[in-house]
Formats: structure tokens, C-alpha cells, sequence
């Protein structure tokens, strides 16, 4: 899918592409389908609160912060429970066809869909919640704020063309080598090609070895970054409140569809 170390922006870049688009129009099936699962206390592990927040920024706004926001208090929540991402597609893939279809995704069935979001949730979140030491930041925000740097605000009409460009190969982004070859990319990278053999083929690598040097995919760990993601997994009977009731159905609809559809694009 990727043909240079641009793999923290994809991952903000999708999130923010995903719920620009999606904002435009949902439906009212959608909304009343999806409602249930944002009063669910279990869907605290995907922070809705923090979704909403990115999702609902104004147009001329910088995403950066809620985006920070947002991953920081996913960081931290349980891992989501495989009952609770059982939950979340059955949901969205019965109340949310028109949606899913608009993003291109269709066809598989919810059961497909389930085990691929069963099996590569705990890595996407292992790179969203990748952190320099050195300043304890989010590797993603501290790859935002240098695109940033370059290219002016990141606004969510911009993250949507931004990731338009990641995906690619005819429009590269501008994106300065000093923001791609770094130690967060490098780890995101190792996440990457350690637990999902064949994602970067081998043409892509060859391409990210010119651009970033051959120690880059040397699959050594780079010093001083970690992934801060919480590991445990929350308990199927989860009784604490996530504040989900204080949002509309709407807003919670296009988070969760956010999240998951984020997940399987970046997967496929």
C-alpha cells in the first residue's frame, strides 16, 4: 500500500480523509444503530469523545490537537475486548451499508470483517500510540507538526487531500525527508512489516532504502521510542461511563465508522 515511510501520516491522514467525507451525509438508520453502541460503556476504548472532537473541527481549524487529544486518551483505554469489536462491526455493517459503501467497503462479510479487525486492531494502535522519549510526544503528532512546517495548517479538508496523496503514486504529498526518515517512522515501519509480512513489498522497500538509507529497514529498534498503548484488555462486563451520552447519535455514528474503517483500509 505504501511506497515510502509515510505510515504515521496514513494513519492520521485516513482517520481525518474517512471522517471529512463521511460528515457530509449520514444516514438516519445510521445514527439510531449506532447511538446504542456510543451509550455502551465498552466503546471507552475507542475514546468517542476524542473522535468527535477531530470529526466536528471547523474547516479552517488545525487538526494536530485534537488528533493529540483524541490518541492520547485511546492510548490509554483497555485494548477493546474482541466481544466489543464483534459488537461494532455487527452493528455498523447492518445499520451502515451506505456508509461503508462510499468509503469502499463492501462485499465481505461481517464475519470476514470481524477477524481482520480482531487480528490487526492491537497493531494499529501499537503504531498510533508510538512515542519520542526525548520529548514525550506522539510519534503522530510529532510527524503532524512537521508537515505542518512545511505545508501550513492541517485542516480536514487538507488531511483528506494529504491522504489522497499518500495512496497515490501519481501525486506524492511534500513531505520533507527530515519528517519521513525518522525513528518513529522506523519503528511504525518494524510494526509494519513484523506482524504484517508482504504489506510493503519489495519494490516499496527498495524505494523506502533510497530515500531514508538501508538501516531503515534493518528491522533494528530505533532508541527512544516507545509504544505507550495500553495492553490490557477490558473486561466484557466494562461498567465504567465514557461520557458517550452527552453526544449526538450523529457525531458518535461518524466516529465509530472513523475508527473501524481506519482500520481496515490501513490493514488491507
Amino acid at each position: 500500500m505504501f511506497s515510502s515511510p509515510k505510515f504515521l501520516l496514513a494513519f492520521v491522514g485516513l482517520a481525518g480523509a474517512i471522517g471529512y467525507t463521511a460528515a457530509q451525509s449520514i444516514s438516519t438508520q445510521c445514527e439510531a444503530g449506532v447511538a446504542g453502541l456510543a451509550l455502551n460503556p465498552s466503546a471507552a476504548c475507542l475514546n468517542i469523545q476524542g473522535l468527535i472532537g477531530v470529526v466536528t473541527a471547523g474547516s479552517n481549524t488545525s487538526l494536530v490537537s485534537p488528533i493529540n487529544s483524541w490518541l492520547g486518551g485511546f492510548c490509554s483505554q483497555a485494548a477493546c475486548s474482541n466481544d466489543t469489536l464483534s459488537t461494532v462491526v455487527n452493528t455498523i455493517t447492518s445499520d451502515c451499508q451506505t456508509e461503508l459503501s462510499s468509503l469502499g467497503i463492501s462485499g465481505a462479510s461481517p464475519a470476514q470483517l470481524t477477524t481482520l479487525l480482531q487480528s490487526v486492531f492491537p497493531f494499529v494502535k501499537q503504531i498510533g500510540c508510538l512515542q519520542d522519549q526525548s520529548n514525550n510526544t506522539l510519534c503522530a503528532t510529532e510527524t503532524l507538526q512537521g508537515y505542518e512546517a512545511v505545508n501550513g495548517p492541517l485542516t480536514l479538508p487538507a488531511l483528506e487531500t494529504l491522504f489522497g496523496q499518500i495512496t497515490s503514486s501519481s501525486v506524492p504529498p511534500s513531505v520533507p525527508q527530515s519528517v519521513e526518515c525518522t525513528n518513529c517512522s522506523k519503528a511504525a515501519y518494524n510494526i509494519l512489516t513484523t506482524n504484517f509480512p508482504g504489506v510493503i513489498n519489495s519494490d516499496a522497500q527498495d524505494n523506502v532504502q533510497q530515500l531514508c538509507g538501508a538501516d531503515f529497514t534493518n528491522g533494528q529498534t530505533p532508541s527512544g521510542i516507545n509504544s505507550i498503548a495500553n495492553t490490557d484488555v477490558q473486561s466484557s462486563d466494562n461498567s465504567t461511563t465514557n461520557g458517550a451520552m452527552a453526544f449526538t447519535p450523529g457525531g458518535a455514528a461518524l466516529s465509530i465508522i472513523l475508527t473501524v474503517a481506519s482500520v481496515f483500509t490501513i490493514a488491507a
